[in-house]
């Protein structure tokens, strides 16, 4: 059974999964196979129900391109993790207010600045805001990129009825590069959201464990799918790559054996390893104020 078939068959079973596919074997291809499946039979129940499908992208260009293949559909919302994190949370700003208060007697001790927070901030701040400038001031209620992460582990992990309400908003939450997304919002999401809320929602991830870029991110999911939280679906097909290349990665890798399809013609290919003993210095970098260097580390934003 191929991929989109397997996953087809846990989307009639409500049952969430994990696409684990190599490189050159067209997981986005495969995402959109998905979301035009679950489009093509859920678009009147999810209309009577004003419901809509989350789509989770690693970068705006990503995101860009889906909705275009998507064809702009107003069922599907595509976004960023951070857009969906804090749409999520944003209305909810009592409760907000009580975290991040939280968050900052944790700075206060933790920070290498502690001389930036304070005691007592809920006393002082009556909104929480967060836009992408990345720009963090607790004081002024603002939060950088890395607090709503942590923020919304909080708020989910805390409040059910807001775990509750999304279910009933976002029946099928899609996640691209799951590997590169970060533990904690990966625990929010399947932890709290998804174990409190098995037959309402659907959650399916699609990614690579080998091809981990952000040191933020989880990587591998085969702790969720042991503990049968989430199944696991294989792509081992290799559209792109030569037959050497293809070789090599089956003799790096363990969880997948990447073939060439069927119909592909076969390139042969070669590859080499260069190893570098005297390697170009690279230049300092350049120290700049705080206040610039909190800019995100990821270009998801």
């Amino acid at each position: 059974m191929v991929a989109i078939e397997q996953i087809i068959k846990h989307i009639e079973e409500n049952k969430s999964f994990v696409l684990e596919a190599g490189a050159g074997s067209g997981k986005t291809y495969t995402l959109i196979q998905t979301i035009n499946h679950v489009l093509k039979t859920k678009a009147d129940s999810l209309k009577l129900n004003n419901q809509r499908i989350v789509c989770i992208t690693y970068t705006n260009v990503a995101k860009n391109e889906i909705i275009e293949r998507l064809e702009n559909n107003p069922l599907v919302i595509v976004s960023t993790i951070h857009e969906f994190l804090w749409d999520c949370i944003k209305r909810f700003n009592k409760q907000l207010i009580i975290e991040l208060d939280i968050l900052n007697e944790f700075m206060l001790i933790n920070s290498k600045k502690p001389e930036k927070y304070k005691t007592g901030l809920k006393d002082r701040i009556k909104e929480v805001t967060y836009d992408d400038s990345g720009y963090r001031d607790f004081e002024q209620g603002s939060l950088h990129h890395d607090d709503v992460i942590t923020l919304s582990l909080q708020m989910f992990k805390n409040y059910t009825t807001l775990t509750n309400i999304l279910s009933q908003k976002y029946p099928y939450i899609f996640i691209d590069e799951y590997q590169d997304t970060a533990s904690e919002t990966v625990d929010a999401i399947v932890n709290h959201l998804l174990e409190r809320n098995k037959t309402k929602i659907l959650v399916g991830f699609y990614g690579d464990s080998y091809q981990k870029i952000y040191d933020e991110g989880i990587g591998s999911l085969q702790s969720y799918i042991d503990e049968n939280k989430l199944e696991l679906v294989t792509k081992n097909d290799n559209y792109r790559s030569s037959e050497s290349i293809i070789n090599l990665l089956n003799n790096i890798r363990d969880n997948i054996t990447q073939t060439i399809p069927e119909n592909i013609e076969v390139i042969k290919g070669s590859v080499q390893f260069i190893n570098c003993t005297n390697p170009p210095k690279q230049p300092k970098e350049k120290v700049t104020p705080y206040r610039t260097r909190i800019a995100p580390k990821k270009n998801s934003d």
